[in-house]
């Protein structure tokens, strides 16, 4: 009877990490909302990985050594199974394969799983990265726009534009 009891808690905790788990998998469309927001304040676009029958084309991706840091660096990655694009955006591919969003949300490319492979990759993505961002530019607007509101100016060295 103790066993049980100590057992209940364990198991509740479990079958709520279970469910949220589901939720969170099943709303893709959140997911998609954030890249695009992410997307809009770092400066990059929005790569819809398309994965069929079960296997995982982002991670295939990400393990590509020739275009890894390319999607990290210009791409904010979302993984979906190729049967949600079939209505979404027609998706016509066999399979896998990945649909590439401005960050505004606008297509702006759709490449099959067999044309994202080795480092030709990277030459049919190079063309849909971002324009680069004046730094300076950038800079000196926010001075601008600090000195009129009183506030702090943040400046990240780490921004990859």
């Amino acid at each position: 009877m103790k066993n049980n009891i100590i057992l209940l808690p364990l198991a509740l905790l479990l079958a709520h990490g279970v469910a949220t788990a589901q939720e969170k998998k099943a709303d893709l469309s959140l997911d998609l909302k954030k890249a695009h927001a992410r997307a809009v304040m770092h400066n990059k676009r929005v790569l819809v990985a398309l994965s069929s029958k079960g296997d995982d084309f982002l991670k295939e991706l990400r393990g590509n050594r020739a275009i890894s840091r390319t999607l990290r660096y210009e791409f904010e990655p979302v993984a979906m199974p190729a049967t949600a694009a079939l209505s979404a955006w027609k998706w016509q591919g066999e399979g896998s394969g990945a649909i590439i969003f401005s960050a505004s949300g606008k297509e702006i490319g759709r490449f099959q799983a067999s044309d994202l492979q080795g480092k030709e990759a990277l030459n049919k993505l190079k063309p849909l990265f971002c324009k680069p961002v004046d730094a300076d530019k950038k800079l000196a607007d926010a001075l601008v726009i600090a000195k009129k509101t009183g506030r702090n100016v943040f400046i990240r060295f780490d921004a990859p534009w």
